[in-house]
């Protein structure tokens, strides 16, 4: 035997000793416990050392029958940590998803306590899986194996590439074995997949510092302080300009509320008073008739109109909207359109794409249309993301209530607004409504927010959940859209348009025209009109309370966490294989029946030197009286002192004097 102890001035044991040393039976090659009271392991030719005076001599005492947890009490402990740490990392990243990123001290973050869990799950792991394939090494060897298995044992504990070459050497000879091996290998791989269980994203959260606002108004009015005549004024200078805003333009007005972040939210919906436009097409109802022979001309009209256009001179005509058609509050104009002659125009009609329906007046070479301008009330909902203001228009209405008692306000109740005890009131003055009613006209003609409509009725219903139009401005805006549309545009050079109405060059648009494009530029006038209305100042100091504008929330920019639960299915694997692994090796090393294996003894050496060093044919003397775990080895360890010399037979072990 090359490794061996050798101690100095010592003398040789009798034959009997040699024969009560050997402990190796070489039919079975099952290890026994060791028979006598010798600490160091010698060859049977050699002297055998005593460590201690005689009274090491004394008989050994009984083995120790330790408890599971007694001997495995730091793998347990190491169980805790595994467990603990998956469970921290679960109990950590939950509460945040889809959280903004949390502000802890010193700039600790997320990941940093992800690698933190995952550095003591690895070590706590390695503990438990080296300690039970070091106990599982003893376990293979009570059979004969090959001596270079101890090797692989041991170099399979250490790592991933020993546990690959330790699959290797054992090809499914050893499944309990194989598992620790293989939960190494996964456990490679933890920490890179731990670092995507969370991903950053860019989030909004309430700002609470600061509050976003947004203009709104109760009262829609465009008056100016000029009284002009019965019932009627001037129209407000910046009403005027926004009138131009809207129909020259290319943008379209819009609310710009109060948002220091660019990212604000509003409630759900909300309403204001302002201006709908409401246009209608008679394209199919314009008949003509012959007026010149030369040119071929036709005058193209609509039946009750006044505003007619003869094609040639006056394509392009705009009058007043005094027929039945419009709404009757607010202003409107009426348009006729008409190019070439008859024939032209019939020719032209067959092969426009749609025929008269599509009202595409450029291909057909005529049209016909009426626009009005009405106070309405808007319900929109809106928010501000990135600095853009996007506002939706839900619902509108055009009805209003008035009470002919010489008041000048016209009203409507927004049914989404008021309460039970206010619908009771209602009904009382036999109003009639239901569920589905979203707006009420209201015969009221008070101001709200007044003391005359507050001490009047009592305040039956909310002024806030009261919309009012004004029977002045409504004059006034008819007046306006007289001098501001009504006119004629000839078909100039080019179809450049020249003629006496301003507003008519933008709608004619230099010939290509048709219904969709003078709805649209409506729509663009009653928007701007709208801007103006919420956003409009007033010397009048109730008027500010029509004006009061809705608070909404901050929202600032942040980063917000989302948990990729699918990177966490690794760790959760490596946890129940472990499990698993340890539950095995514990119940495995409890069933075997000697009692040197069921020892703490797992990846020591020690054990190997000082219970179980032997070879058939070099008989050595495996006996430590007294020894019941790797802590007694160490203890009796602490007392030699050996050095690893050479002589004739080899390499040795060889005890010195302290």
């Amino acid at each position: 035997m090359a490794n061996r102890f050798e101690s100095s001035g010592r003398h040789s044991p009798d034959r009997d000793q040699v024969s009560r040393m050997n402990s190796f039976d070489n039919s079975d090659r099952q290890f026994r416990a060791p028979e006598n009271d010798t600490f160091l392991h010698k060859h049977a030719h050699e002297n055998v050392s005593e460590q201690f005076p005689r009274s090491a001599e004394k008989p050994r005492p009984a083995a120790v029958n330790k408890g599971i947890f007694a001997i495995w009490w730091p793998e347990f402990i190491a169980c805790f940590l595994v467990i603990g740490s998956f469970c921290a990392l679960i109990g950590t990243v939950y509460p945040f998803q889809g959280q903004p990123l949390p502000r802890w001290p010193y700039g600790l973050s997320i990941n940093t306590l992800i690698s933190i869990y995952v550095i003591i799950f690895d070590m706590a792991l390695m503990l438990i899986i080296s300690s039970a394939l070091g106990q599982l090494k003893f376990l293979w060897f009570q059979k004969a194996r090959q001596l270079s298995d101890l090797q692989a044992f041991d170099e399979g504990a250490k790592g991933p590439w020993g546990a690959i070459v330790f699959l290797w050497v054992l090809r499914g000879r050893h499944i309990a074995a194989s598992i620790g091996a293989l939960v190494i290998i996964m456990a490679m791989f933890v920490a890179p997949f731990s670092q995507q269980i969370v991903r950053y994203y860019s989030c909004s959260e309430l700002d609470t510092t600061s509050t976003a606002q947004i203009s709104r108004t109760n009262l829609v009015s465009s008056t100016g302080g000029i009284h002009t005549g019965a019932m009627m004024s001037n129209m407000d200078l910046p009403a005027q300009a926004a009138m131009y805003v809207g129909m020259f333009n290319e943008k379209r007005a819009q609310i710009a509320p109060t948002c220091s972040t660019g990212n604000c939210t509003f409630e759900d919906d909300y309403a204001s008073a302002g201006y709908c436009r409401q246009c209608y097409d008679f394209t199919s109802k314009i008949e003509s008739r012959k007026v010149d022979n030369t040119t071929k001309a036709q005058n193209i009209s609509v039946p009750g109109w006044k505003v007619e256009s003869n094609g040639y001179q006056y394509g392009f005509v705009i009058g007043p909207s005094n027929g039945t058609e419009r709404p009757t509050l607010g202003g409107g104009v009426r348009i006729v359109f008409g190019t070439g002659n008859d024939t032209v125009r019939k020719e032209a009609a067959d092969k426009c794409p749609g025929g008269v329906q599509a009202s595409n007046w450029t291909c057909l070479g005529f049209g016909a249309a009426e626009c009005v301008l009405s106070p309405c009330v808007r319900r929109y909902q809106g928010k501000v993301d990135k600095g853009e203001f996007k506002e939706d228009i839900l619902s509108s209405t055009t009805e209003w209530g008035y009470a002919q008692d010489g008041g000048v306000r016209f009203s409507t109740v927004d049914m989404k607004c008021i309460n039970s005890a206010e619908k009771d009131y209602l009904r009382s003055q036999n109003y009639v409504f239901d569920d589905s009613t979203e707006w009420l006209p209201y015969n009221l003609s008070l101001g709200i927010f007044s003391y005359q409509y507050n001490d009047t009725l009592q305040k039956q219903v909310r002024d806030e959940c009261i919309y009012q139009g004004d029977r002045t401005d409504s004059n006034t805006l008819n007046s306006y859209f007289l001098s501001f549309f009504v006119g004629y545009i000839m078909d100039g050079f080019q179809g450049a348009g020249e003629g006496t109405s301003t507003a008519g060059k933008a709608l004619f648009n230099m010939g290509e025209t048709n219904f969709s494009f003078i709805d649209d530029k409506f729509d663009s006038v009653a928007t701007a009109l709208s801007v103006y209305a919420r956003n409009r100042k007033s010397a009048d100091p109730d008027y500010t309370n029509y004006t009061l504008p809705l608070d909404g929330q901050v929202m600032k920019m942040d980063s917000c966490v989302d948990v990729r639960w699918k990177w966490m299915a690794l760790q959760a694997a490596v946890l129940a294989l472990a499990a698993g692994f340890f539950a095995t090796t514990l119940w495995m090393v409890g069933r075997t029946g000697d009692e040197r294996i069921r020892n703490d003894f797992k990846t020591s050496v020690m054990p190997l030197l000082f219970l179980f060093h032997g070879m058939e044919g070099e008989v050595q003397k495996p006996s430590a009286p007294g020894v019941n775990s790797v802590e007694d080895i160490r203890q009796r360890a602490e007392h030699m002192r050996v050095a690893l010399v050479k002589d004739e037979k080899g390499w040795g072990f060889k005890e010195e004097s302290s």
